[in-house]
């Protein structure tokens, strides 16, 4: 799968830890690695509700704390934001 990281996100992972950098690149590698049908089947990727743009978002779960907001259209994966994956629940329920 192709991966695309927006400039928004790129700011974010500057200002995470070391350690939750690595879990960043070890999230990017699993989605870079996986074919776009498959990456429903981990559990880690959840729809989010259609808001002020009309691509679909889906939250990426990288750790208890740390979330990936993505966008995916065919075999393209473009990380939108870095956030704290309560943060993201909250701002979508």
């Amino acid at each position: 799968m192709q991966l695309e990281i927006h400039g928004r996100a790129q700011i974010q992972f500057r200002y995470l830890a070391k350690s939750d950098q690595k879990r960043v690149h070890s999230a990017l590698a699993e989605l870079t690695a996986a074919e776009p049908g498959l990456l429903f089947q981990n559990g880690n990727l959840e729809s989010l509700r259609a808001g002020l743009t009309t691509k679909k978002m889906y939250a990426y779960r990288v750790s208890s704390e740390l979330g990936l907001i993505l966008s995916l259209e065919g075999d393209k994966c473009t990380v939108e934001d870095i956030l704290n994956y309560d943060r993201i629940l909250r701002a979508v329920s």
